[in-house]
């Protein structure tokens, strides 16, 4: 019977925040384990991104505990209650809608990608074009097949990023 240990600890508490999984380097074997957003202790929302970097080729272990929890690039707005989900391919994570510092359900998409460098630092968001619509947080997301996305923008989205 497998048993349950301690990692390591992240930097900054947290809770309703995302995770995902990213595999990294030239011959994909590292993983990039990504929390990203929620709250802190006085359920303020974070921008904060946390990130563990681990080998395939060695105990998980080994490499979590040596290495611990590091700085990511910041999410484009503080988030909440977002929804996220890894790509297919392992290359991308999406954070999606959640709620702002205001309160209010967005609808925004935000991706994180790294590019294929010696280091995660080469790590970045963008906004995807695609939106939820309506606004939505604590929302469920699956990966599907590939599909055509329809590039039309509801009426009613809300953008997270102030001015667009």
């Amino acid at each position: 019977m497998a048993e349950w240990t301690y990692g390591a600890l992240l930097n900054t508490p947290r809770y309703k925040h995302v995770c995902g999984v990213l595999l990294f380097g030239d011959d994909e074997n590292v993983n990039i384990i990504v929390a990203a957003g929620g709250m802190d202790a006085f359920g303020a929302n974070l921008q904060t991104v946390e990130i563990l970097l681990y080998s395939q080729d060695s105990l998980p272990e080994e490499d979590i505990l040596a290495e611990g929890w590091q700085l990511g690039p910041s999410l484009p707005v503080p988030l909440s209650d977002a929804a996220s989900v890894t790509t297919p391919d392992q290359k991308a994570f999406l954070v999606i809608g959640g709620n702002t510092d205001d309160g209010i359900s967005c609808g925004s998409v935000f991706k994180l990608s790294c590019s294929l460098l010696d280091s995660f630092r080469e790590c970045s968001w963008t906004k995807v074009e695609y939106e939820l619509t309506p606004p939505s947080a604590k929302g469920l997301v699956v990966t599907l097949p590939a599909s055509p996305m329809s590039d039309r923008r509801h009426p009613g989205a809300r953008d997270c990023v102030k001015g667009e």
